[in-house]
């Protein structure tokens, strides 16, 4: 978390994440009965578990963002959460939307303009906080 404080108190007097809601639904907690078949039992015990693994990783987000909100409000600096649609796939310089997968490393737009794919991520990013 030291790296934060240092990313924060280094930077300008903006920072910008992305407002990523990863929790699900809650599940109604019944188990299916002793009539049921063993694959409806063993899809509901791995829903349980990605709904497990899926809560740890919204706390984890939500600490992070707390945690920087807190070092950046400390150097007199703000933190801002953006709607993250269509961060990955709209092109920074023309606003036109590139579909990709998640394998695509590099963001190649048809206007011409090609960069690293978290780079232009990070200038959307930008772009919405600062609009």
């Amino acid at each position: 978390m030291s790296n934060i404080w240092l990313l924060v108190r280094s930077s300008n007097t903006l920072s910008t994440l992305e407002s990523l809601s990863v929790s699900s639904n809650d599940s109604n907690g019944s188990y299916p009965d002793e009539k049921r078949s063993n694959r409806r039992r063993k899809v509901v015990l791995l829903l349980a578990k990605l709904h497990e693994y899926i809560a740890h990783v919204d706390a984890g987000w939500n600490q992070l963002v707390q945690f920087t909100t807190y070092k950046a409000a400390y150097a007199g600096k703000q933190v801002i959460q953006v709607d993250p649609y269509n961060t990955s796939q709209a092109c920074s310089e023309s606003g036109l939307i590139v579909k990709k997968g998640l394998k695509n490393r590099v963001h190649s737009c048809s206007c011409g303009y090609t960069e690293d794919r978290d780079i232009n991520v990070a200038k959307n990013i930008l772009k919405k906080a600062v609009a």
